[in-house]
């Protein structure tokens, strides 16, 4: 699971950034995105469930200018985020419908029950963002101030 955020007139500040020529710049638009992915990261992870970790972990950030991404490893956390899909509201379990039991190859070979109820979603990923707009839109604007006053000659 990972998520491509887009700002709105991001692509006009990186050609902005491209025609000034210089280095300045892409300096600062590296930092305002690396900056920006982090806080994704360290926000989804504080709202992430925990266990043992490994979810919080498992959130990943990676930057290759222009593009910023943060990703989750863990192959479950699409299923904390949006729960199974197979949890009825009034929270019914899963029976077999011919046989005695659910048969499922698990991680650790074949695994049985008798019934099993669905997952809720929990969602850490998306309120992570949401809770590092702010933040985001701020280091941004401060690109944006740096750069028109460079090109002003401030």
């Amino acid at each position: 699971m990972s998520l491509t955020v887009q700002v709105e007139g991001f692509d006009d500040l990186v050609h902005d950034v491209h025609q000034m020529g210089t280095e300045g710049a892409k300096t600062l638009m590296k930092a305002a995105i690396t900056n920006s992915v982090n806080k994704i990261q360290s926000n989804a992870r504080e709202l992430a469930p925990h266990r043992t970790g490994a979810l919080q972990r498992s959130i990943q950030t990676q930057v290759d200018y222009p593009v910023g991404t943060v990703s989750v490893e863990e192959k479950y956390g699409q299923w904390i985020e949006s729960g199974t899909g197979i949890y009825g509201p009034t929270g019914q379990r899963i029976q077999p419908k011919s046989a005695k039991v659910l048969a499922w190859q698990g991680a650790t070979g074949m695994m049985f029950a008798r019934s099993i109820k669905g997952m809720k979603p929990r969602p850490f990923f998306k309120p992570g963002v949401e809770k590092s707009a702010d933040y985001i839109s701020q280091q941004f604007t401060t690109v944006l101030r740096k750069i028109t006053e460079g090109m002003a000659g401030k």
